[in-house]
Formats: structure tokens, C-alpha cells, sequence
């Protein structure tokens, strides 16, 4: 299994048109082209069930396919269509998820991208992540999309159920519109080849061992995947065997499409029938029950007005709804979903969060090693000093975030992991852990009204909250430092944590992509921050895309109406990001 680093370079072309189209329909071998593939294919009429993922916030007239298409997928009924999980979750800022508003489907049999117009494409009424998915790895790289409306006459493909995989060197079938060669153009017309299927052990140095190896007939040969084939279905008897997950990069972290020595990686589909058979079973699709993963659907209830005594909620829901019966009309609701699915809690059982419950300091501890560990954290498994945390079903966090500073105990020798946390512990746990992050000022625009905190231990920390907006307090003049901190509460105050790292983040890596492209590029263009925001035809550069792990990104930068792109490989520091290394791309 690789490491967070390792496989940050595999996180390849996802922010430069990452198009594939996978299929789902009744194809046969002996009705493919005769040819290689994607590096080093041919042109291919669409045998139906290959499906084109686009962004629904660009426009065709406005930024054309090359931007618009960004992944593929396979259509397996008629409203279903089989992909890629990192076509869905990626390290995409801020949100790393994609919501079924922010992608429509190409799924009539389209052979060209440019035909893929907002006339001829369907919504998406849900979205449901492979339960053990893991952006981290690629482990599990499975999503199931569930489109508005059945595509009438469709053409669908089978999904392998059988158990065994397709034999060493037996041909799959694959279509899509990925980059004809490493930094190469990306074509107009669908693209075919006959990969290998190599092994299942060797497809980079230190990868998955669970994936499927493909390839040439010999290891490095073509044909091959790359940029913009993410999502596609390796078909063999009319069966997805597989999904593209990745191709091989190098150190640096830049694509490196069909190096020789190294094989892509496509995720089996067979072991993984009975968890798409039970998604698939009811509409909306949602995850099976008593199964860890995040679905999405396109239309979330609001969360209910907060009682005074409890934080207010976050705003618009930025991550899908968690799966507990428990949270609906908690104020809370958009911000369980987010911590849920950010991996920070798993909830009481598979079906409950218990958000009125209180929050003990055990599970405070589970909470904050998890968010740590988003932020790049190393625990060192330091013990600590506490006698009292021997058979705690968090003592590893406890030390965790004991080694790190987060805590100090209740005493010298203490933890008190079952006693509950109060709203002034909550605050220390928090301010040292934003400390911990990098966040360690702010600048006070009025006097903090909290009449009732004087003399708390955590003062200091209160105040520097209510700074930043984590806490309002329990009314306009008071915190209620001894209260205890409900399950709901907890979840708003680490949700707001990390949405403040993203918009530091985002803040600061915009900052020095511009400072780049104004010592690197010509003329004066504007910069526009995301693509997806252009509406109109105005020369400008753009993020195309974004992939980020702490202390490291990956940009993709553009013009909407220029196929030359940058790759902007960048480091963060005291002072922000810089640029590390640039490559371009197209031209």
C-alpha cells in the first residue's frame, strides 16, 4: 500500500480534463475495432454504453469539450452509469466532493466530445462513494451514479459478478477520450484499444496489490491510458471487469503516461457485485445499510432553526447528508455530513450519531487526531503520562494529540477519558489544535461580550475563537463555559475548523499562482480564480483543477479558449505557497 506521498503523485491529471467514458451495454469482443488504444488508438464509433462525465458549471459555447468533459463512466442500466470514485471525491478544493448538481452525464451514444451539448446530456438525481474508498490510496476507486431519467433506447453493458478475475494476458476492451500521448492533445473523437490484462502485483513500485495491471502485450507498450481516461470500463464478454484509476507519474509528481517499466492500474469490479447490487436495488440509489459510505443526492432538507443554547449552523450544506436517522432538525446537519464524510466520525453505530448526547473526552481525543491526521499529522505514539486511559477505545488518539500538544490531561497523570467536555475544554482543544494547524492570530475587529467567561482557564482561547467566527457563543453575551458540549456541537465546531484551513488555503495558493504567472506570462491577462466561474468569452487564466495534500499542491492552470495549460507543482511554507517546479502542457 502506498503512502499519502506516494500516491499524491498518481492523483494525476484530475483539474486538466480527466475524460473517459466507460461503458455498460451489450458489446462483444469481436465487435471492437481492431486496433490499440487510447496512447497509440484509433477512432471508435460509441458502442452505446460509454458515457462522458461533464462539469455542469461550464457551458459548451463558452469553454468547448477539451474543459467541459472531465471523467467517463460505463452506463450499466438506464439510469445507472459505473465510475471512478476519484471522479467524484478527489483532493479538489475546497469541496472534495463533486454534488449531483455540479455534473451532468453524455450517455446517447455520443462518439465526439463536441456533441456532448447541454441539449443532448442528463442530470444526476444521486451519487453513492464505494463505502471503502480511500482518496489517500485509490483504494476501492468505485462511484455509482444514478441519472435524473432513464435514457430512452439505452444500450447498456453487464457488470462482472463473477469472483475470479480475467486471466494474465487476456484481452479488455477499452474506449475514451483521455490524451493521445503524455502532455498530448486531447481528441475530439471517442478512442479505442485492446489492453492486456498483465497482472495484479506490479503496476507501480509500491501500488495497491488489489488492482488490475494493463497494458501492451509487452509491459510498457501500447496501448495505454492517460489524462482524461479516469472512470473508463475495461470490458471483457460484455462484462466491466474493471475501472481506470490511474496512470504512472513521476517523483515530481507530473503525469508520466506510458513509461516503460511501469503498468496502469484499473480497479476490479467482480469482488465488489454484491455492494453494487444492493445500491442499485431501490431509487434513489443509496448505500447499502449498516455500510460505511457516503451517498449524495440532489436534494438535502435544510437543517432545522438551532435552539439559542447551541451553535448556528454553517450555511448551505457543503458535503451530503451522513446516513444516521438520528440528525434530522439538528441545526448541525450540514455539519455531520461534512465530518462524516472527512472520515472524522463514523457516528455512535451505522445508523445514529446521537447528537444530543454529550461528548466525552475520549471521544474529543477520536475527533482531533482524526482532523490532525487531515492536516498532514504524524503521530508519534508517544504514551504520555496518563495511568488512567489503558482499555480506552482511543488511546492511541489520546497520545496522539498528548505528543502534538492538544492536551494536557485533567491532571499530571490524568486524562479522565469518560468525563464529559465542557464548552471551555472544547475551546482549548480547539484553539491548541488551530495553533497546531497554523492559525495562531487574529485580529480582534470589536471587543469580545462575553460576560461570563472572566476567570475561565481557557479565556484566552474563548476569546480567539469568537475572533476567527468557530464559536457566537450561546447568546449574544455568553459562552456558558461550564455547559456540556452536546455530539452536535462538537461537529460544528470541528466542521468550522476545517472549512477555515481550506479558505486559508485556497487563499493563499491563489496568491502565488498569480505572482507565477505574472513573472512566467506574457501580457497582462487576468487572473479569474476557478474556471468554472468564466461566463463569458474573456481571454483570462484560470484554475482548471487542484490537487491537494498538506504541505503539497498540484494546479492546473489555462485558458478556457487556449489549449495551452500549465502544471504548477507547489510547496507550502511560514509563508504560504510557493511554486516548486512548472511544466507545459498542450500548446
Amino acid at each position: 500500500m502506498t503512502t499519502v506521498r506516494d500516491r499524491f503523485s498518481l492523483l494525476r491529471l484530475l483539474w486538466v480534463t480527466v475524460a473517459l467514458l466507460l461503458g455498460a451495454a451489450t458489446l462483444s469482443v469481436t465487435e471492437a475495432p481492431d486496433a490499440s488504444a487510447v496512447i497509440g488508438g484509433t477512432e471508435a464509433t460509441n458502442p452505446g454504453w460509454v458515457v462522458g462525465i461533464l462539469d455542469s458549471s461550464a457551458s459548451v459555447p463558452d469553454f468547448g469539450p477539451r474543459v467541459r468533459l472531465t471523467c467517463a463512466g460505463a452506463l450499466v442500466a438506464a439510469d445507472i452509469v459505473l465510475t471512478a470514485g476519484h471522479c467524484i471525491q478527489s483532493a479538489d478544493f475546497p469541496n472534495p466532493l463533486r454534488t449531483p448538481d455540479q455534473i451532468v452525464v453524455a450517455a446517447s451514444g455520443e462518439s465526439r466530445a463536441s456533441e456532448m451539448t447541454d441539449d443532448v446530456v442528463f442530470g444526476v438525481e444521486a451519487i453513492v462513494m464505494h463505502p471503502f474508498f480511500d482518496i489517500d490510496t485509490l483504494g476501492v476507486d468505485l462511484a455509482i451514479i444514478q441519472l435524473t431519467e432513464p435514457v430512452p433506447g439505452a444500450v447498456t453493458v453487464g457488470v462482472e459478478s463473477n469472483a475470479s478475475r480475467p486471466s494474465a494476458g487476456s484481452g479488455l476492451d477499452f474506449y475514451g477520450w483521455g490524451r493521445l500521448a503524455n502532455a498530448g492533445d486531447f481528441p475530439d473523437v471517442l478512442q479505442y484499444g485492446r489492453f492486456e490484462n498483465v497482472d495484479t502485483t506490479n503496476c507501480l513500485s509500491g501500488s495497491d496489490t488489489d488492482d488490475l495491471c494493463v497494458g501492451g502485450a509487452a509491459n510498457g507498450a501500447t496501448p495505454r491510458i492517460c489524462g482524461g481516461d479516469s472512470g473508463g470500463a475495461f470490458v471483457q464478454n460484455a462484462k466491466v471487469q474493471a475501472v481506470s484509476s490511474y496512470a504512472p507519474a513521476v517523483p515530481g509528481g507530473l503525469a508520466n503516461c506510458g513509461a516503460t517499466g511501469q503498468l496502469d492500474g484499473a480497479q476490479p469490479v467482480a469482488e465488489h457485485a454484491a455492494w453494487f447490487s444492493a445500491v442499485t436495488a431501490t431509487r434513489p440509489i443509496q448505500q447499502a445499510p449498516g455500510v460505511r459510505g457516503s451517498s449524495r443526492v440532489a436534494t438535502t432538507p435544510p437543517p432545522s432553526t438551532p435552539p439559542p443554547s447551541t451553535p448556528p449552523p454553517s450555511g448551505s450544506c457543503d458535503f451530503a447528508p451522513a446516513p444516521f436517522g438520528d440528525i434530522a432538525g439538528s441545526f448541525a446537519t450540514c455539519d455531520i455530513g461534512a465530518i462524516f464524510e472527512l472520515g472524522i466520525t463514523t457516528g455512535t453505530s451505522p445508523t445514529t450519531y446521537s447528537p444530543k448526547d454529550p461528548v466525552t473526552r475520549e471521544q474529543m481525543a477520536a475527533f482531533l487526531a482524526r482532523t490532525v491526521r487531515l492536516f498532514g499529522a504524524t503521530c508519534t505514539g508517544r504514551a504520555g503520562p496518563f495511568v488512567d486511559i489503558a482499555g480506552s477505545f482511543a488511546e492511541a488518539d489520546i497520545a496522539c494529540i498528548y505528543g502534538l500538544g492538544i492536551t494536557t490531561g485533567t491532571s499530571s497523570t490524568t486524562y479522565s477519558p469518560k468525563d464529559p467536555v465542557t464548552r471551555e475544554q472544547m475551546a482549548a482543544f480547539i484553539g491548541r489544535t488551530l495553533r497546531w494547524v497554523g492559525v495562531t492570530s487574529c485580529d480582534l475587529s470589536e471587543p469580545v461580550r462575553f460576560t461570563d467567561i472572566a476567570g475561565s482557564f481557557a479565556e484566552n482561547f474563548i476569546q480567539f475563537l469568537k475572533c476567527l467566527e468557530i464559536t457566537t457563543g450561546t447568546s449574544p453575551t455568553t459562552y456558558s463555559p461550564q455547559d456540556t458540549v452536546t455530539r452536535e456541537q462538537m461537529a460544528a465546531f470541528v466542521a468550522r475548523v476545517w472549512r477555515l484551513d481550506q479558505s486559508r488555503q485556497t487563499a493563499s495558493l491563489q496568491n502565488a499562482v498569480v505572482a507565477w504567472l505574472a513573472s512566467n506570462t506574457p501580457g497582462s491577462l487576468p487572473f479569474v480564480g476557478s474556471c468554472g466561474s468564466v461566463t463569458s468569452n474573456t481571454a483570462a487564466y484560470c484554475i482548471s483543477g487542484l490537487v491537494y495534500t498538506p504541505g503539497r499542491a498540484r494546479v492546473g492552470i489555462g485558458q478556457p479558449f487556449s489549449e495551452t495549460d500549465f502544471e504548477l507543482e507547489l510547496t507550502s511554507g511560514s509563508t504560504g505557497w510557493t511554486v516548486s517546479s512548472a511544466a507545459t502542457v498542450g500548446g
